[in-house]
């Protein structure tokens, strides 16, 4: 018996829904479960702390708030594309790397499935790009599913 997964991240943003789409007919196909992940990373929060004037009460039910939102979108995100599928569960992630997060998550055994905007050059240099980093830093194989930010 494997333990393979299918890792499908999302930002929630709408070109992640490409990835997610692929990631469940990718585990559908195969028979595998399906993990949605999202990471975020809550230190980056606690730096903007002081500038708010929060006390560390404060900070925590930010966080707690943020974390309650994140488990919302995640839950819509499975109500809406994995409807019907079973086998997918949902894991939050938590780093200052989404990339890192994603790849440490990952198993040998695991297929990460997720949309790229294949930006290059410049764009790419500003904006970075998660997918390629995941791409180098995973442990197992990646599907990468284009997304164009050209209108239609």
């Amino acid at each position: 018996m494997t333990s393979a997964r299918v890792l499908a991240p999302t930002d929630f943003s709408d070109a992640a829904l490409a990835g997610l789409r692929a990631a469940r007919a990718h585990a559908e196909a195969l028979g595998l479960p399906v993990v949605i992940v999202h990471a975020w990373d809550r230190a980056a929060l606690t730096l903007y702390a002081p500038y708010l004037k929060t006390v560390q009460a404060e900070n925590v039910a930010m966080m707690n708030d943020v974390e309650k939102e994140l488990a919302a979108k995640i839950a819509q995100v499975k109500a809406d594309v994995f409807d019907g599928f079973d086998a997918v569960s949902t894991e939050i992630l938590h780093d200052a790397s989404p990339a890192r997060a994603i790849a440490d998550f990952a198993a040998p055994d695991d297929v990460i499935v997720l949309s790229t905007h294949g930006r290059t050059g410049l764009r790419r240099a500003l904006l970075g790009s998660v997918t390629e980093k995941v791409v180098r830093l995973a442990p197992c194989p990646v599907l990468t599913v284009p997304v164009s930010d050209e209108p239609e």
